[in-house]
């Protein structure tokens, strides 16, 4: 029997050729008409092939193009759902929100900023129930002691004004806008004051988000009792993904030179932590199975800690 390209790790190989899909969708971005028509003829090709039971090379390799045309599918279907929740900004017109806080509050000298999950959605005296997760900047007029009653869950009211979504500015740099709409954020927006800002729920203290929310805490206190600033910033946004301490110079240097990716959670830092947790457990002499689960929830609790994007 003659071996083919799935004959050996089929599993891995589609995985690859799938992901070569996402992206190229996510690099092009066309239309998914665009890579339906051919998606559909290359499954005719590959279903009459299969039918006649000619298994040539010119099957496997059609079989392979139909694995990478449908990766491209189903990525460029998410990025135009993605797209068509983007909330268009309001020129000088403040738009009441009802909502629940998603993130831990970022509380900085002149701002504190927050994901909010939007329930109402209320402009010219209409409210549309919509579902939009909006990067939402409070300005501390009256400093952060007006934003402490602010937390992971709390519900509120609040007047806010909606900016332009974040697009790419010159070929080849790091796309911001397109980075929030990975991480599933749909709207920029921000409240000019904490009297803007009208609670309705407080959060409550035992629930999930809470916990997460203190354990984040807890890292960035370690991490800031053993490194200076400037180096506990750095380390924050590299390992962590928490980028509010970080100067608004570095920041734009990060931008200007097409890094700031390098601030975000990815795979590296999850290479990394899984270095750090499996290699801690070998310490410790614990049977490979044990250290492969243990790592596995250290991985699930640090995709929490940094966001679960």
């Amino acid at each position: 029997m003659n071996e083919t390209i799935f004959t050996k790790r089929p599993a891995v190989r589609v995985a690859l050729l799938f992901m070569l899909g996402i992206l190229i969708a996510g690099q092009f971005q066309p239309h998914s008409t665009f890579v339906l028509v051919p998606l559909v003829v290359v499954f005719i090709i590959v279903a009459a092939s299969v039918g006649w039971g000619r298994t040539t090379s010119l099957g496997d390799v059609t079989l392979q193009v139909l694995v990478v045309a449908l990766g491209a599918y189903l990525q460029s279907i998410q990025q135009e759902s993605t797209s068509t929740k983007i909330l268009d900004p309001v020129e000088e017109e403040p738009m009441l929100v009802d909502g629940r806080i998603e993130s831990e509050p970022v509380r900085q000298e002149k701002k504190t900023t927050f994901v909010l999950k939007t329930i109402v959605l209320r402009q010219n005296d209409r409210d549309d129930i919509t579902e939009r997760r909006i990067l939402t900047t409070l300005r501390n007029r009256g400093g952060t002691s007006a934003t402490t009653n602010l937390r992971c869950g709390t519900r509120l009211i609040a007047r806010v004004m909606v900016g332009p979504f974040p697009r790419q500015r010159n070929p080849g740099e790091f796309n911001y806008g397109r980075y929030l709409a990975l991480n599933n954020i749909q709207g920029i927006a921000s409240i000019a004051d904490a009297g803007d800002v009208v609670v309705t729920e407080e959060a409550p203290m035992s629930s999930f988000s809470a916990l997460i929310g203190s354990m984040q805490r807890t890292l960035y206190g370690i991490i800031d009792q053993y490194h200076s600033p400037q180096q506990a910033s750095f380390l924050k946004g590299v390992i962590l993904g928490y980028r509010a301490d970080l100067s608004t110079e570095v920041k734009q240097s990060f931008m200007n030179t097409g890094t700031i990716h390098i601030l975000a959670v990815s795979g590296s830092n999850v290479a990394v932590i899984v270095l750090i947790i499996h290699s801690m457990f070998g310490f410790l002499r614990l049977r490979k199975k044990l250290a492969g689960a243990a790592t596995i929830v250290g991985v699930v609790i640090f995709m929490f800690i940094t966001g679960a994007s």
